[in-house]
């Protein structure tokens, strides 16, 4: 029999984009990879780094940078590529590293909230970790509505449909 004391856990994938570290849930994340070529895609919002293929896919590359207010930059050989199913589609997501996995307690407390203002909508709370603050963020809140059919119109344009499988 299970200890009903034990607490339950989560895994997150860690990563950082600029100052920020954030996180994932491991369940959303598909992959994580070095940062492959990315093509632009002309017309895509500001927020969209471009595109990339992947086994056939052809999934938008979000430049997290962008998402976070942070100064974009050119893709260095260092940045990953984070898979991520957002509930409506995959994308893929251009990050500066990544850290690695993380259990974080099933229900912490949001430890964050009044000291670290959050860059980004999606951010669904703050987690105090040794000496560093690890932003959690939700895949199906990595877009808005009006973002998300911003997207697809630039997709449907090249022939790509917005939903992969």
């Amino acid at each position: 029999m299970e200890d009903a004391t034990r607490q339950q856990h989560r895994l997150v994938l860690v990563f950082t984009v600029g100052p920020w570290t954030l996180a994932l849930p491991l369940a959303s994340v598909i992959r994580a990879e070095l940062a492959v070529e990315i093509t632009d895609l002309p017309g895509a919002p500001p927020f969209v780094q471009g595109i990339m293929n992947l086994a056939g896919s052809v999934l938008p590359v979000i430049a997290m940078r962008e998402r976070l207010s942070t100064k974009r930059r050119s893709v260095a050989i260092s940045d990953r590529i984070i898979v991520v199913e957002t509930g409506i589609r995959r994308i893929a997501l251009l990050v500066d590293a990544v850290v690695g996995l993380k259990q974080l307690p099933q229900d912490v407390p949001d430890s964050g909230s009044a000291a670290v203002s959050r860059p980004a909508a999606g951010i669904t709370e703050c987690v105090v970790d040794g000496t560093r603050t690890i932003l959690i963020y939700d895949p199906e809140a990595l877009l808005s509505d009006s973002e998300d059919s911003e997207l697809d119109s630039v997709l449907q344009h090249l022939g790509t449909p917005g939903v992969t499988p």
